[in-house]
């Protein structure tokens, strides 16, 4: 090499949810794990904790809310994880408190060229990292394959520091 050392750093991780608690009625309290937007969380189908229970994110019936209620967006402590439980018990029996739940969606193709998967934005960036791998520098080249970067980039910031390299390049 010449002497210097480029670290590229790629993310590996997903937004998602870890379930606080449930309801009597068995419905899985959460909050988000990363930059969610709640108004695209509800209806969506999710898998939670290590039993991959299948469930669909909701919130209180429309007939039931109130007129308040219904002019503003529901945040994450208005939206339940339902997974076919009848009581609380139940619910934390198969998915207990600190399980993570996650999107339950597929890689799909649209449009000319277009896809949608979760968590796509990381993903192609692992892709591109492996790619760069298949490449000689004229420098040392490190690569890194890290987490937490829906926290603050903690993973990315970490191994920069770990290897005191003369450049950084996150994808």
């Amino acid at each position: 090499g010449s002497g210097k050392h480029v670290l590229f750093s790629a993310h590996m991780d997903e937004i998602g949810f870890i379930i606080i608690d449930a309801t009597d009625e068995g419905l899985l309290q959460f909050r988000p794990v990363g930059g969610i937007d709640p108004r695209v969380a509800v209806s969506k189908y999710v898998v939670v904790g290590e039993e991959q229970v299948k469930g669909v994110i909701g919130a209180l019936a429309i007939h039931l809310q109130s007129a308040e209620d219904r002019k503003r967006v529901l945040g994450f402590d208005s939206l339940y994880i339902d997974i076919g439980a009848k009581s609380k018990d139940e619910a934390l029996e198969h998915c207990p408190r600190g399980s993570y739940a996650y999107f339950d969606s597929d890689y799909q193709e649209f449009g000319d060229g277009c896809a949608v998967a979760k968590a796509l934005d990381d993903r192609v960036g692992c892709c591109n990292l492996l790619r760069l791998l298949e490449n000689s520098f004229d420098a040392d080249v490190t690569c890194a394959f890290v987490t937490q970067e829906e926290v603050g980039l903690r993973g990315a910031m970490g191994a920069a520091y770990a290897a005191d390299a003369d450049a950084v390049i996150v994808l």
